[in-house]
């Protein structure tokens, strides 16, 4: 079940889209205020914000200027509604995944609001990489062996992906280094190795599972992809 916040001053709009998506099968919450919707944000997981910028008319910009604010970097997806003419004002400082002119029938929002949910869930799935019991989502730079997370250095997961993303092919310690590290490491070819016992033992993979040892060559990755 996918979870919804709208952040709106319109009861009698915002209580219609809670109907409407609450319809749907969504959980929805409401804020009527930038403090409330901050609160819901670090204490509910949420998919997506609807911000209905409208319902504060001139300052509606402002408003959403300041949820953005308070956020600050962290990663969130949101849809503003806003009437035709607050929409010509929109700066480019804002950003929002996807806008409705307020206005119409409200049902377009839930529609809307399911095409964008469906296109990211798409998004995420082709940027997750599935190999037998291993797991790569190139979205936040985790690995997981077995449903358990597993915790790499940079590097060790710079190392894994490029071999992943590269399978079957045998490459050389110094086309690895030179792909991975930029030959930015003083240390030589040999950082490739103790990289790879590194990989081999946080994954507990076997010399012969996976990361293959080709003799007097360098290293290939040899599973297929599911």
């Amino acid at each position: 079940m996918q979870h919804i916040l709208i952040v709106s001053q319109d009861e009698e709009y915002s209580g219609t889209l809670v109907d409407l998506l609450k319809d749907d099968g969504y959980t929805v919450y409401l804020s009527e205020s930038v403090e409330a919707a901050v609160e819901q944000f670090y204490s509910k997981k949420l998919d997506l914000m609807v911000a209905d910028i409208d319902s504060w008319k001139e300052e509606g910009i402002g408003v959403y200027k300041a949820l953005q604010h308070e956020l600050g970097t962290r990663d969130f997806s949101s849809i503003i509604i806003a009437a035709m003419d607050l929409m010509a004002a929109v700066e480019f400082s804002l950003t929002f995944d996807d806008f409705i002119i307020k206005g119409g029938d409200p049902r377009e929002v839930p529609l809307r609001i399911k095409q964008f949910l469906w296109r990211q869930s798409r998004l995420d799935t082709e940027n997750i990489i599935k190999v037998e019991n291993l797991v790569l989502d190139l979205n936040s730079y985790e690995v997981a062996i077995n449903g358990k997370r597993v915790y790499l250095t940079y590097k060790e997961y710079e190392l894994l992906k490029f071999l992943v993303l590269n399978r079957g092919r045998v490459f050389t310690r110094e086309v690895l280094l030179d792909r991975v590290w930029g030959y930015d490491n003083y240390a030589g070819t040999r950082t490739v190795d103790i990289h790879i016992q590194r990989l081999r033992t946080k994954l507990a993979l076997k010399s012969d599972s996976y990361i293959q040892t080709v003799r007097n060559v360098g290293y290939s990755f040899s599973a297929e992809k599911n």
